[in-house]
This record gives C-alpha cells, structure tokens and sequence, in this order.
C-alpha cells in the first residue's frame, strides 16, 4: 500500500514539476520572449497558447493579436467583448504633463519588448516611436491595435505572399502590363500597399481622397468621374452636371437625409445616377462618400452590353484604416469572381452581371404605360419627375419601373402592420388604388387579435351591403379576402379589377387594370404578374 502512495506522489510530483517548467520555460520561442519581456506573466502562457490556437495561425502578426486580446483581458477583468477595443475611450485630455511623460516611456518600453521579441521590424519600431512621443497613444491596446495593422499590411507584401497572388491576378487578364516590373518590385519591397497592384493594370485608376476634397478642390466631382472615366475609353463623357438637395422626407433635426443627381452625356444619351446618403447639415458636400460616384458608369456598360463593370477596390480593413486611396477597376464577372473567393488582399464591391434593363428599354416602358393610360391619374409634373428619378436609378425588372410612379400600385405585408381595423384600411386602400372606380362606404371590421377567431368586414357600394367573415391567425391576412374583393368587382361590373404582381417573399403587391390594359401588359411582358 505503501509503495502504491508512493508511486501516485511522485506522478503527482513529476506532473507538477512539468507544470511549472512548462510555463517557466515554454517550448514556443517568442512566447518564452515574451514572458522574458514581461510581455504576458508566467500563468498567462497556456491561456496564450490556446488563444494564438483559436486564432489559427504563427505569423507576427498573430501573435500580436493574442496579446492585444490578453491586454484588452487585463484592462476589462476578461468581462467584455474582446472585439470591442474601439469602443474603449482612451481619454486622455485630463493628463498632466508628468502623466504624458509617464504614459510616453511606458509605451517606449513596451514598444522596444516587442523588437526584441522579433514581432516588429526597425522601420516600424521607429515610426511609432515617433508617433508615441506626438502624444497618440495613451494605451497598450491603442498601440497594439494600430501596430498590428502595419505588420498585416508587411506580411502580405512579403514577396513569398504576395507573387502567388499576382500571378493568379495575370493569369485571369486583371494584371496586364509590366508584370515583369511588378515582380521586380515585390522582389525589392517596394510595394506600399496592396492596392498598389492596380497600378499594372490597364483597366484601374487610383484615387487619393486629398485630391477631390470638396472644400479645396473646386468642381471635384467632375475632376473625380473624369478619372474614373479613364478605366474605359468607351465611358468618356461631357455635359457633366450635379444637384444636391435635402430630401423631403427628412426629419426636421440637425441631422439630413440629401439627394445627389449626378447626370452626364455618352454617345448622345444623358445618365443620371441617384445617391442618397445621411450627413449632417454642416457637411453638405460631404454627404456621398467619393468612392459611390463610379456607379454612374455602369449604367453606361449596360446600356452598351459590356462585359465589364466598374468595381469599387479597396484594402480590407483589417489590415489598415489609414490608406488614403482607394481604387475603381473594370472587371468581368469571372474576374470578380477570383477576386472574391480571396479578399485577403484586396475587397471589391459584388456588382450586378444579370441582364439589366438599358435606358432605352425603361423609356420604351414609360411611353408604352402612358400610352395605355396607366399614368393618366398623374399630373405633367408628377409624370415628369417620377421619371427622372426612375432613370437615375437601377432596375432588374420593368416591375421596379413602374413601383416608381405614385398610386399605380399598393404593396402590402402579408403580416398585418394594423392590428385596429386592418381589413377596413385595406378596402380603403382598395379604393384609393382604384382611383375610386371601386368605392365602397361605411367600410368597418370588428379585428380583435386577443379575443377573436374571426373577423367581419363590412362596406357599402351603391346603396347594396357586402360582408365577409375572415379568420384571424395571429397578426396574417387571410387570403380570402382578396377573392372576396374580385367577387365584388365582378358583381358591380367595374371596368378593371384587381391583379397581383411579382413580388418579394411574403409581399403582395397589387394593381388596378381595365381588362384591355392587363392583355396589352401581360401580351408585351410589360409586367410580371402572379396569383394569390
């Protein structure tokens, strides 16, 4: 017995002393610098351990991100969400100068661990050394975080990194002059960023923020699209103009919803682009960032059949905030495929290759619906503006076309948004769709979601009452309803009825047609109906 107590004492024993030489001495190489820095304590190592696991690589700069989640660990007591490092105010207005001292030679020191660890090169050890004595940082976390950025950024640009991708860019026609000095460059280090890429391509510009700045660059916005234009010789334009407005449907505080119209003329045919972006009253030429205005152009493409889009390139964020370009590229749909399945180095916008419609055919459109009286409840200038604002927009179906004119259709959620008289509201929609050929009086519904299993509507029309009883299944519409509304217009021999069009998941959207208005519709595929 005795022996066997000892035996489980030395295996205790051996496991104990392994324990402790484990964590004194890890097998890691740069987690042992780091516990000889000071950089994480002794008892930190196998939470370390597991953390760098999770993370799923060895490189510097993975290492760097498990001891910013170790210090953003220390600084919340391990409470928070370790992805929050940017919600953390890091206020440091309040600090004396002997405090600014203080904070400049903890970070200096912790600056100089993490070189001697190997996690930093010289060249960056010495730009934030720069930046801590501005005064930019206050915390380790602020530090790691930016520093983090810079090392992403140099690994991807490591020539064993960063070749592979170039050529699968070459192989693909994305890269497609002076690869041989692309190379050379990535071979030199010479490469700043991976957008730098685009500049081996001859359908890519490169835009720098500073240049188009609104405030000190006057007509920006032309100079900008003119640019962008140069990515493709068939974009290029003239009769460039612009109009920024508040939008109407804002609300009346600080803060404004605008509309941007930038049209401009190709081939004779003017293209206008909508944007509408949120900003505050004191910055209103800031109100589209820079980088949505090459959305114009591809209406152009479109109109031409091109296999091209213009796409929005920029370097994912993870990797740095601070670049101050971005680039547009043209690309074909297999293009920006490859381009999608990595986006390690650079992300792209995913653009529509679907067959949209041109500007022609939504103009052929418009003067077809008006000429079936379709748009007759319309003024001149309703007419008018609606159709500006359709064509400075993008359409996949001439259903979004006609969603643009007022008061031609009514959509309605299947789940009921009026739980007080639902049914009532939705005749009096009715009515109002159909321009009051169908007219209904006294129109009421006894809907009671908590007490009732069934609801009667009731309305008049010409002096002859209509009720029906509906089910009431939590807050749905039952679908009777509509067939009892197409049995009334039967019944009263309206000129038109009500149809239902294609529409979204449980949307339904709905029409008022005379019976010649829905053949001529349905024989041209004008619209795309559906049933209930």
């Amino acid at each position: 017995m005795k022996k066997i107590l000892l035996i489980i004492c030395c295996i205790f024993s051996f496991t104990f002393i392994l324990a402790f030489l484990y964590t004194k001495y890890p097998s890691d190489k740069t987690i042992r610098n780091l516990v000889q820095n000071n950089l994480i304590h002794q008892t930190q190592v196998l939470s370390y351990e597991i953390e760098l696991a999770q993370i799923g690589c060895e490189s510097n700069s993975c290492y760097l991100r498990a001891l910013l989640n170790n210090e953003f660990d220390r600084l919340s007591g391990g409470f928070s969400n370790r992805y929050q490092y940017a919600t953390y105010n890091f206020e440091d207005k309040t600090l004396t100068k002997a405090e600014r001292v203080a904070k400049r030679v903890t970070l200096s020191d912790y600056l100089s661990k993490l070189a001697v660890c190997q996690l930093i090169t010289e060249s960056i050890r010495r730009s934030f050394q720069i930046r801590i004595n501005n005064n930019e940082f206050v915390h380790p976390i602020q530090l790691l975080t930016n520093i983090i950025e810079q090392v992403s950024l140099q690994e991807l640009l490591m020539p064993q990194m960063l070749k592979p991708y170039a050529i699968a860019l070459k192989n693909k026609g994305i890269i497609d002059h002076n690869f041989d000095n692309l190379l050379k460059n990535i071979e030199s280090n010479k490469l700043q960023s991976t957008l730098d890429l685009l500049n081996y391509s001859s359908k890519a510009v490169l835009i720098n923020y500073q240049e188009y700045d609104p405030k000190i660059t006057r007509n920006y916005l032309e100079k900008l699209l003119q640019k962008i234009a140069k990515v493709l010789p068939e974009l290029s334009f003239h009769h460039f103009e612009s109009k920024i407005i508040v939008d109407s449907t804002s609300s009346e505080n600080e803060n404004k919803d605008y509309q941007v119209t930038v049209s401009l003329t190709v081939n004779g045919h003017k293209y206008q682009q909508l944007f509408k972006h949120y900003a505050n009253t004191d910055a209103k030429y800031d109100v589209v960032a820079l980088e949505d205005y090459y959305k114009v152009f591809n209406k152009i493409l479109v109109d031409i059949q091109s296999p091209y889009r213009l796409h929005l390139v920029k370097v994912p964020e993870n990797i740095t905030s601070e670049l101050h370009f971005f680039g547009i590229m043209a690309l074909t749909k297999e293009q920006e495929q490859l381009l999608k399945q990595n986006q390690i180095y650079l992300t792209t916008s995913l653009e529509n290759f679907e067959k949209s419609l041109t500007t022609s055919r939504v103009e052929v459109a418009i003067k077809e619906y008006q000429n079936i009286g379709l748009l007759a409840h319309l003024s001149p200038k309703q007419t008018k503006e609606a159709k500006e604002r359709i064509l400075s927009q993008d359409h996949t179906s001439l259903n979004d076309i006609l969603k643009g004119f007022p008061d031609v259709f009514l959509r309605l959620d299947a789940e009921l948004q009026n739980l007080q008289d639902p049914y009532a509201s939705l005749v009096k929609e009715l009515k109002q769709l159909s321009h009051n050929e169908f007219y209904p009086i006294d129109v009421s519904d006894n809907f009671d979601i908590n007490n009732g299993k069934s609801v009667v509507v009731k309305f008049k029309i010409k002096n002859k009452n209509y009720q029906k009883i509906l089910k009431i299944e939590d807050d749905w519409i039952d679908i009777d309803f509509f067939s009892f509304i197409d049995s009334v217009v039967k019944e009263q021999k309206l000129k038109g009825k009500f149809y239902s069009i294609l529409s979204d998941s449980q949307i339904i959207t709905l029409i008022y047609l005379t019976n010649d208005q829905y053949i001529y519709l349905k024989k041209n595929k004008l619209i795309e109906f559906s049933s209930f």
